[in-house]
């Protein structure tokens, strides 16, 4: 549930309500620096009018106010976007370095936990993020889909119910896997299968068809030869044409 902040009209609730997403069942991530996390209380110039929180990744519009780059690619998928602020029309942005780098000078604390000692400047936190044991991280095994601070993690990849799960979805994708490529080949055969089948087919038409031709006897090729003065060739052609009828080929090369 979100809680109206310091300073925050009913508008910028609703709109922070709309965009901020839970990266999990349990965390809700906004778009900025939680002001908790600053050693002094930030100037309010620095302050994201849409999530209330300190600017990350400062980014200003073409009206000149500056917002949060997330919050900005957010209000980007409205329809008609407009500045939150003076609601002229959303044409283009650019990122705002000079806050950038002041914001990136500041103290701050790990936002993880009041557990790690860390302090450090904002510019170093997501070095910081990448070894802090109370980092929320998720399981790198693939569609795990389970998350705990980093010093947990280990417990979770050797727990002998959680080894089990891991290798039943490593496995279970590869049968997967093998059953799509099956089938794939399974297709591709019966397909195969069928373009031998047409090959036979027409291989038993052409045999039909040369089984059914009738021997003709040298004799008659020799009198159609004499009686219609034409090449060897062309008798055994109009003797086969004409189903060896020796008048009905000596017409059809005479006329």
């Amino acid at each position: 549930m979100l809680v109206k902040k310091r300073g925050e009209s009913s508008f910028f609730l609703i709109l922070r309500f709309h965009y901020t997403k839970p990266t999990s069942g349990i965390i809700q991530q906004t778009m900025g620096y939680s002001t908790d996390i600053f050693s002094s209380e930030p100037s309010e110039s620095f302050i994201c009018a849409i999530c209330r929180d300190v600017l990350k990744g400062a980014s200003s519009l073409n009206c000149g106010h500056t917002f949060c780059a997330g919050c900005l690619v957010t209000c980007r998928t409205c329809s008609n976007p407009s500045c939150p602020n003076c609601r002229k029309v959303l044409t283009g942005s650019h990122p705002n370095y000079v806050v950038r780098d002041i914001i990136g000078a500041l103290e701050i604390k790990c936002p993880n936990s009041d557990e790690c000692n860390w302090t450090g400047l904002v510019k170093d936190l997501e070095r910081h993020e990448t070894t802090c044991i109370y980092q929320t991280i998720s399981c790198d095994v693939e569609s795990c889909g389970h998350t705990c601070q980093r010093k947990d993690m280990r417990d979770h990849a050797t727990n002998p119910s959680v080894i089990l799960s891991h290798m039943e979805l490593k496995y279970g994708r590869k049968l997967q896997e093998m059953d799509e490529k099956y089938k794939r080949l399974e297709d591709k055969c019966k397909e195969l299968e069928l373009k031998l089948d047409g090959y036979e087919n027409r291989m038993s038409t052409v045999e039909g068809k040369r089984r059914r031709v009738i021997p003709i006897d040298k004799k008659d090729i020799m009198l159609v030869m004499t009686q219609a003065n034409c090449s060897e060739q062309e008798a055994i052609r109009a003797l086969q044409e004409n189903d060896n009828d020796l008048v009905n080929a000596i017409m059809d090369l005479t006329t």
